[in-house]
């Protein structure tokens, strides 16, 4: 890993009661490729009668034997008031900033023991709260407590000091601790993760997570992008997340039994999170496919044996035609049941009330009680979800209770109840699988 150095230059700076200062002691030990010195006005006098920083980080080069590339000195003559807080904060983010940009692939560090107090807690900050990954070190004093400042730094001796730097020996003691505490920024956006999670906010807790990503596995990234693919029902994407993966979520694995149980269970999280307006608007595709699943398993009519398959702007639509129909006894069957509901059947897609009407006449007295279901299910879609659908209006529990009769959960469940009696094989524990989902994620996190 190759290094960079941000300092302030503090008091003890280069070296001080015979060893390293801050700056000097993290060259020894990273040995950085670049170093980027911030002088206030009181620094940059010192340096200007010996150029002892530079001075001492050749010296130290020379005796390691590597090679600091570039010494660069951040010059503020007009830094005077080094005690405010507020005057370093900003100031350093962007240098640390434009540091990051141009050494995309070196690490940086941050030195926290040179400097003012104000500079430090800038940088500490920074460090913790703020959105780099940097690595922020610590030097102890070779005293174990405070080393005493340069009385006179104006009769600086280079030379002298560095042949009298204990430091230099070969058994020097290293004084660097990394400051070992998480990023908070970090920590604080990884319990918005979960609490997005929680929430079944799957595109958010990825954004969020993206933001973050060098403070997670690769796993819970993999595991956040394949909660949101399935929470927009995209399988391919849900699949190719996990691919290679111990992990699989979806208790139903393949055909159409995996789409309509996946796209009921995002219904359901979408009651959970109280949309009920999105909930309402999307009963129709699954009541469509719920219903010809009823006719297929209950009466054995695979109504779309007898479709012609039309391939209209990309999808394919089934188009129910009569001169299909006459072709076999079965569909002559299904249109004259047709023609007697409707009066003459005419050529089109079929509907949700196209099967059950199909279903009611081809169905026998042991199938009564999933019929009554069907159309209550179906009056639900028929008169909420158009009126939700086609107009502006805030779709509240009371305004759902008002016109069904039934609270929205009911209708859920109502859903959940045709869909077992059409013969998908769901299990109860299935419909926990997101909540089941949701925890592996966050213990991941841990």
């Amino acid at each position: 890993m190759e290094y960079i150095l941000f300092s302030c230059v503090g008091g003890h700076d280069p070296i001080a009661s015979c060893a390293d200062g801050a700056i000097l002691h993290i060259c020894r030990i990273y040995k950085p490729k670049k170093v980027v010195l911030y002088l206030s006005k009181e620094m940059m006098e010192r340096q200007n009668i010996d150029d002892r920083y530079r001075k001492s980080l050749v010296l130290l080069q020379q005796h390691e034997n590597f090679i600091i590339e570039e010494i660069k000195c951040i010059e503020k003559e007009e830094l005077v008031n080094v005690q405010t807080f507020d005057t370093f904060y900003d100031e350093f983010e962007q240098i640390i900033d434009d540091i990051q940009q141009q050494n995309p692939n070196k690490k940086i560090l941050l030195n926290i023991s040179s400097g003012t107090p104000a500079m430090k807690s800038a940088l500490e900050i920074i460090a913790t709260l703020g959105k780099h990954n940097v690595i922020p070190v610590q030097v102890k004093s070779p005293n174990e407590k405070e080393n005493p400042k340069q009385d006179k730094p104006d009769e600086y001796d280079v030379a002298l000091y560095w042949e009298t730097n204990n430091d230099n020996n070969t058994e020097y003691k290293n004084r660097t601790v990394v400051v070992e505490s998480n990023n908070l920024l970090a920590r604080i956006k990884k319990e918005i993760v979960i609490k997005m999670i929680d929430a079944y906010n799957y595109k958010a807790a990825k954004e969020i997570a993206e933001d973050i990503k060098e403070y997670l596995e690769q796993d819970t990234l993999n595991l956040i992008h394949a909660a949101y693919c399935r929470s927009q029902i995209d399988l391919r994407g849900y699949d190719k997340a996990l691919k290679n993966k111990k992990y699989d979520f979806m208790p139903i694995k393949t055909g159409d039994e995996r789409e309509i149980f996946e796209y009921l269970i995002s219904l359901q999280i979408k009651l959970k999170q109280g949309n009920l307006a999105d909930f309402i608007r999307g009963i129709t595709p699954v009541v469509m496919d719920l219903f010809e699943n009823c006719l297929k398993n209950k009466c054995n009519i695979d109504l779309k044996k007898h479709c012609e398959k039309v391939n209209k702007k990309g999808a394919f639509v089934y188009v129910l035609k009569g001169s299909i129909l006459k072709q076999t006894e079965e569909g002559k069957k299904i249109k004259q049941i047709l023609d007697s509901a409707y009066g003459m059947m005419k050529d089109g897609p079929y509907t949700s009330d196209t099967t059950m009407k199909l279903f009611e006449n081809l169905s026998g007295p042991e199938e009564y009680e999933l019929l009554n279901k069907m159309k209550k299910l179906h009056d639900v879609e028929q008169n909420v979800r158009n009126f939700a659908a086609h107009e502006i209006v805030s779709v509240t529990e009371e305004w759902v209770k008002k016109r069904t009769a039934m609270e929205a959960r009911e209708i859920m469940e109502l859903l959940k109840s045709i869909t077992v009696q059409s013969g998908i094989h769901v299990k109860k524990e299935y419909w926990d699988s997101y909540n089941a989902m949701n925890e592996v994620i966050k213990n991941s996190m841990k």
